[in-house]
Order: structure tokens, then C-alpha cells, then sequence
């Protein structure tokens, strides 16, 4: 079987502005102050896990496992959202079962490919719009297209359009949330970790103190 890096997962809201930013009932209970150092590290942690577990319901038969996910955030959020990259495992067959994929919804595919890999106003495409080029790289295993593929072949699985499927991952991954924390144990790791936190940076502080103490 042969392991990918770099495949990023599809239908990825982000935390920008979105459902996943900070979940509202953690909010209500326990205040934007106390969660927001926390919801930087462990609270996003958690949902990048959550939102690849759930994504594993819909992966394509060439996938055999997805895993070590990591997060990708732009310095800044004016042109892009935040990303999930796995390693992706693929089985022995994969080229083979991608063949029949690209055989059976070639009309479809080319005139997808077509239309969101063709260079615009405000848009320098670094992906072949041509199916036949597309393949070729897709064939050799590189991450770009193996990720635009797992999108496409998801969209066709399921009959849904890629803002559908985003809204319904967004909503599974808030259901696995919760499933896995409850709010009484996720507000005791939060303040367990503020703790933890705090007499770490007492510790540095102390360390750093000079020694006054008189021989």
C-alpha cells in the first residue's frame, strides 16, 4: 500500500468566521475569556480530529485510511481559510480503481476539471485543465490531485455540491464534538489546562529571577 502525504480534506469550513470558531454552548456557559487561550491549541486540536474521523464515512474505496491530521492556518485570512492535511493510505489497486472512477463519470469530470482548473481574471490556475494531463499527474500520486479527486469523488457519491457537503461535515464534526465532551468534562480540562498553564509561567518566572541571596 502506498502512504501520501499532503492530501488535504475536502469541505473544510475553517475557523474564520464560522460554526466551528467557537461552538456558541461553550460560550453561554462559560464565557469567551476563559475559553480563548484554551480554543487556540486544545479546543481546534479536537476538532481537526473530529472533523477527520467523520470525514472517514465518506472516503472513496481507492482510500484505505487517512490519518495524522494537521491543521494549516494563513497568517492572515484575506484570500484563504484554514486547511486539513492527512496522510492518506492508498490500497493496492488504487490506479486501477481510479481508472474505472475517471471511466464511468468521464463526461462529468472533464467538464469539471475544465471549468475549475481554467485560468481567469483573478485566477492563475496551477493545475491542467485537460483531463488527459490531469491523469497523468494524478496517476504518478501527487497530493494536489489525489486531494481535488477525493472532493470530486465524494460530490459524486453522495449526490451533494461541495457547499452541502461542507455544511453537513461541519455539522458531524460539532456532533462528534460533543459525543466525545461532554460540557462539564470539556470546562474541567479547560480550567485543568489554564492551571497547568499558569504554574508553568509561574515556574519560568521564578527560574528566571535573579539570585539576591548573599553568600
Amino acid at each position: 500500500m502506498l502512504k501520501v502525504k499532503d492530501i488535504e480534506l475536502p469541505f473544510f469550513y475553517g475557523f474564520y468566521n464560522s460554526p466551528l470558531e467557537n461552538d456558541d454552548e461553550i460560550f453561554y456557559e462559560i464565557g469567551d475569556e476563559r475559553v480563548f487561550g484554551f480554543n487556540a491549541k486544545a479546543y481546534r486540536n479536537e476538532i481537526v480530529n473530529c472533523f477527520t474521523e467523520v470525514s472517514k464515512n465518506y472516503l472513496p474505496d481507492w482510500i484505505e485510511e487517512i490519518e495524522a491530521p494537521e491543521l494549516d492556518s494563513p497568517k492572515e485570512y484575506n484570500f484563504r481559510t484554514d486547511r486539513i492535511y492527512v496522510t492518506a493510505t492508498l490500497t493496492d489497486d488504487w490506479k486501477q480503481k481510479m481508472a474505472d472512477f475517471f471511466r464511468t463519470n468521464d463526461k462529468w469530470l472533464s467538464e469539471r476539471i475544465k471549468r475549475d482548473w481554467t485560468s481567469r481574471n483573478g485566477f492563475h490556475s496551477f493545475i491542467y485543465n485537460n483531463i488527459n494531463l490531469f491523469c497523468t499527474e494524478l496517476l504518478d500520486a501527487e497530493p494536489r490531485y489525489l486531494s481535488i479527486v477525493l472532493q470530486y469523488a465524494i460530490e459524486l457519491n453522495t449526490g451533494k455540491d461541495y457547499y452541502s457537503m461542507q455544511w453537513q461535515l461541519t455539522d458531524n464534526t460539532l456532533e462528534e464534538f460533543w459525543k466525545c465532551n461532554t460540557l462539564r468534562d470539556y470546562v474541567y480540562k479547560i480550567e485543568k489546562n489554564n492551571t497547568e498553564n499558569n504554574e508553568a509561567d509561574n515556574v519560568s518566572k521564578t527560574a528566571n529571577e535573579p539570585n539576591t541571596t548573599e553568600n
